[in-house]
């Protein structure tokens, strides 16, 4: 039986064994084989992945039931794509006993644990590991001359204890991919915060008749709304010079705890970066939540008609 260990920093003498053996790195030839870990760089690693990794990366060794290193499995959120990235290495004289796919098992679990929705993998396209992974619920989503990218969805298991059954993911959309929703999404809104309706409308209809980029985001499930935000120029506080604000963040309870809100967070920041507004801002009360997803803590700001300041967030 396999076990997620966390490794200390005099430990990653393995790792840099692990990856520059040639046949362990095998695999890895058409990325370039072997993966140079030299000394120098190894704190700063270690401080990134394993010491502070910002709920945005995982790391540990796998060992063996006596304790013994036998391979590494992490994840980690690649902001460009959008995607979160599993990377399961087995040493190669461990191999042939079951531990890709038991280390593929143990990372789901870690990930889905993490709030991660949807665990992927780029596969060299002529790799066998390919049936591995299928094996293990992953299924092909794009496949190129070189790589393949093979995703999982993570789903909550059954109250018994087996297998999950197949549930319909919630889809993340811009209003402008839903139009007719503006009603819906305005009233829902309200109901969540007290804003009135009209408020929201009227900044839905200037998104909308591209009169502004400052956009509204929801996340659907079978055309019922379970999560949104949206972009204001500021959200009632006397900081008027950090601007835009996400505003409204919110998901249904039922839902939680699976990514929907990083999601959403995502398709966001990278709608306004794409049309040339970066950084975005934020007010809230939260501690600990927004560093998941890229926000850092900036300073304190005081709302409009509130007793104490809220701290506001930056996400550059």
């Amino acid at each position: 039986m396999l076990h997620l260990y966390r490794p200390a920093f005099e430990e990653l003498w393995f790792r840099q064994r692990l990856l520059a053996d040639a046949e362990t790195m095998a695999y890895n030839r058409a990325w370039g084989g072997t993966i140079p870990f030299p000394e120098e760089c190894r704190r700063a690693w270690y401080d990134r992945w394993v010491a502070d990794s910002g709920g945005k990366r995982f790391y540990r060794y796998l060992t063996d039931a006596s304790g013994r290193f036998v391979g590494e499995a992490a994840w980690h959120w690649d902001d460009e794509r959008g995607i979160c990235l599993a990377d399961v290495i087995v040493f190669a004289p461990q191999r042939g006993k079951g531990y890709g796919g038991e280390a593929l098992e143990l990372l789901c679990a870690e990930a889905k644990r993490a709030g991660v929705t949807r665990l992927c993998d780029d596969v060299a396209a002529d790799n066998p590991a390919i049936a591995l992974f299928r094996k293990h619920g992953f299924t092909e989503a794009e496949r190129t001359e070189r790589s393949v990218l093979l995703v999982r969805p993570l789903r909550p298991a059954d109250a018994d204890g087996g297998p999950a059954r197949a549930v319909r993911e919630p889809v993340c959309v811009a209003l402008r991919e839903r139009p007719e929703k503006k009603e819906a999404a305005a009233e829902w809104f309200h109901g969540k915060w007290g804003v009135p309706a009209a408020a929201y409308l009227a900044c839905m209809d200037d998104y909308l008749a591209r009169e502004t980029e400052y956009g509204w985001y929801l996340c659907l499930d079978g055309g019922g709304i379970v999560g949104g935000l949206g972009v204001i120029e500021n959200d009632f506080h006397d900081r008027k010079d950090l601007r835009p604000n996400i505003c409204a963040v919110y998901t249904e309870e039922a839902y939680r705890r699976r990514g929907i809100a990083g999601r959403l967070l995502y398709m966001a920041v990278e709608d306004l970066r794409s049309r040339g507004v970066s950084p975005v801002y934020l007010v809230t009360d939260h501690t600990g939540f927004y560093e998941r997803y890229g926000w850092e803590f900036l300073c304190m700001a005081q709302g409009d008609g509130e007793p104490e300041p809220t701290r506001m967030y930056i996400h550059r």
